[in-house]
């Protein structure tokens, strides 16, 4: 859903942004369906950044430039809010504009999304939804399949 919100948009060169720490099945299996995604929207291949979630902003801001600064990348799909508002945080220390210079857009609808300047475009998810689809994969993935759980886009000012 995200990718196919930032495509409307006209991105076609997206980095999908993860923590830097071990994502998990769940987190994996987010990689995986966005390649699908964005190969069946016709994107570029995307970019996989990882993102430091540590207190010291260093690794993150040197992560963000690199994005910002020295690639063809326009938008920027997280993992998550977390992730999103870390890279949101980063642009404003460097001083790039969000949607401008990176659209950034997240994933799960975090209150804190619409507390930051500019607020967070995100995906608003049906946790009890997405908490049963993990529970099915966990059991049995070949047999049940990754489902669509229910969701909304947030549109806000940051995609």
């Amino acid at each position: 859903m995200q990718l196919q919100h930032l495509a409307a948009r006209g991105h076609r060169r997206v980095a999908l942004a993860i923590p830097a720490r071990d994502t998990g099945a769940f987190g994996c299996a987010r990689v995986a369906d966005a390649h699908r995604a964005a190969l069946e929207l016709g994107l570029a291949p995307l970019s996989v950044v990882r993102v430091s979630m540590e207190p010291d902003p260093r690794t993150r801001n040197e992560t963000v430039r690199a994005l910002a600064g020295k690639t063809n990348v326009t938008a920027v799909a997280a993992l998550n809010d977390d992730v999103a508002l870390a890279v949101l945080a980063a642009m404003a220390r460097l001083g790039y504009r969000t949607p401008e210079d990176l659209a950034v857009m997240g994933f799960d609808d975090e209150h804190q999304g619409h507390l930051w300047e500019p607020t967070l475009t995100t995906v608003r998810i049906d946790t009890a939804a997405y908490g049963r689809r993990a529970a099915r994969s966990a059991v049995n993935a070949a047999a049940q399949g990754w489902t669509e759980a229910p969701s909304e886009i947030v549109q806000r000012a940051s995609a």
